[in-house]
């Protein structure tokens, strides 16, 4: 091993056992990725051809993916059944006796199938001839290293799980059958389910929870491991882990946004980032900023950060995503589902490079996140955008419709053709609506109507962006409209 890895482990060691064990959910081996470097997976994910042969280290890799994949989904699915993670409205809260739970078993039973269909392909895989004849030392071995009771292969257990996964799946398709999924059948499988993937399941699930190496991920964790003093280092691994985590998850949302795909099966990964983000703020609320010498700038950045996660989970999960499971409008459902996955990705992404900032001046959110300043850039043009095109819109409900509608259309069209599309999907066809209104009306008194109604909703539009968290540090000067 090389000699700074040693130190690394060492430190790294030293944070993980001075997190205390009742927030282990967070800090859950926080820098894992600082010990599984040397073999830290590529930053592009390995591709295999038809036919290709594969490798020992190819096997291993593409092996712990998926069985990473495997047990996040039956994470997901333990927070799935906890009523506590869903988006209910008050009113739905108080009826959850009679409501009918037949969405939510069919989402169950989606991921369960797919959870049997991982257990297959990982089985075939298994059945693959290595090209090499002593394969290097596994990542899962490390990782076992750092989680104890994790079997190593974790094929053993797979049979029993598959039979586990298997019962469970007919159970769902059972409930289905009936007219009606009552609550107490909704939680009678839920109980079931918890139980029986307590055992057959926990090393996967376990596995999880242990952020993904990249290099971006050992940065933060090198910087965690050189703050002083040390327990706070560890606190500081910790919400660093658990952020990254929550990315994680948002990740395995982005592909279904991009596929012609039922997006109520991201339900299940929203409840458990429901679930993981109160406990990070619990973790920041009651351990971390109650660390012994705790430097002022970095109390103010943790009460921030917890104000923050605690604003935007509110939104997603007291607006966005209520009433998902029950919509039937592709439109609406795609941009509840982007809508929620927007601002949770932004905030998580925001509050780790202003955390990190406090220790390094000079990093650059675009050193962790691609797109970071992509994100940054869009966001500028599309708030000054905005902002011209409130002062055009106001100007002519000033004027009273008086003037040619003709200049103001190109305008309204140009913006529809140009930055409408850093908006989010709900806001396209409300904007649209807008433009065509315009077009078809007749009379001054009747535009002038529209145009204090488009004037209103770009005011909101442009509060909104403003309100951006790439757009902390960017103050907006309101400059006048030249022409």
């Amino acid at each position: 091993m090389h000699p700074s890895t040693r130190q690394r482990t060492r430190t790294s060691t030293l944070l993980a056992s001075r997190v205390p064990t009742e927030f282990t959910r967070i800090s859950n081996l926080n820098i894992i990725s600082l010990n599984i470097q040397e073999t830290a997976a590529p930053e592009k994910e390995t591709e295999l051809s038809p036919g290709a042969e594969v490798t020992s280290e190819q096997r291993t890799t593409l092996s712990l993916a998926k069985e990473r994949e495997l047990g996040l989904k039956l994470l997901a699915l333990s927070s799935f059944f906890n009523l506590r993670n869903h988006s209910f409205s008050d009113l739905e809260r108080e009826s959850l006796a009679d409501r009918d739970f037949s969405e939510e078993v069919l989402i169950a039973e989606h991921y369960l199938r797919r959870s049997l269909q991982l257990i297959g392909n990982m089985s075939s895989s298994e059945q693959v001839t290595p090209s090499v004849s002593a394969p290097p030392p596994m990542k899962i071995g490390r990782l076992e290293e750092m989680l104890p009771g994790l079997n190593p292969s974790l094929k053993s257990a797979f049979n029993e799980l598959s039979e586990v996964l298997e019962d469970l799946a007919n159970l769902c398709a059972a409930l289905l059958k009936a007219p009606q999924v009552k609550f107490q059948a909704w939680a009678s499988l839920g109980n079931l389910l918890n139980r029986e993937l307590s055992g057959a399941g926990a090393s996967l699930k376990r596995l999880a929870q242990v952020p993904a190496p990249a290099p971006a991920v050992d940065e933060l964790f090198l910087m965690a491991q050189r703050v002083s003093p040390e327990p706070l280092g560890a606190d500081l691994a910790a919400v660093f882990s658990a952020l990254v985590l929550m990315l994680e998850r948002l990740e395995a949302i982005k592909p279904l946004l991009e596929s012609d795909v039922s997006l109520k099966q991201t339900l299940p990964i929203f409840t458990l980032l429901h679930d993981e983000g109160r406990d990070l703020v619990e973790w920041i609320e009651k351990r971390a900023m109650r660390t012994k010498e705790l430097p002022e700038e970095l109390f103010d950045a943790l009460d921030r950060t917890g104000y923050a996660l605690r604003m935007e989970l509110y939104k997603v999960f007291s607006h966005e995503l209520v009433g998902l499971a029950d919509a039937q409008r592709a439109p609406t459902i795609y941009s509840k589902i982007e809508n929620a996955h927007g601002l949770l990705r932004d905030c998580f992404q925001q509050s780790m490079v202003a955390l990190a900032q406090l220790f390094d001046e000079s990093l650059d959110g675009a050193q962790l996140f691609t797109g970071f300043s992509a994100k940054l850039d869009q966001s500028l043009v599309l708030r000054q955008d905005l902002w011209d095109l409130l002062q055009i819109v106001s100007r002519a409900a000033r004027d009273g419709g008086r003037r040619p509608v003709g200049p103001l259309l190109e305008r309204l069209t140009d913006f529809q053709n140009g930055s409408l599309r850093h908006l989010m999907y709900k806001d396209w066809e409300t904007y649209e609506r807008f433009v065509v209104e315009i077009a078809s009306t007749r009379g001054s008194d009747d535009l002038t109507t529209v145009f204090h109604r488009l004037g209103t909703y770009l005011e909101t539009l442009f509060g909104q962006i403003n309100m951006r968290a790439v757009l902390a540090e960017q103050p907006f000067d309101y400059p006048g409209l030249e022409n």
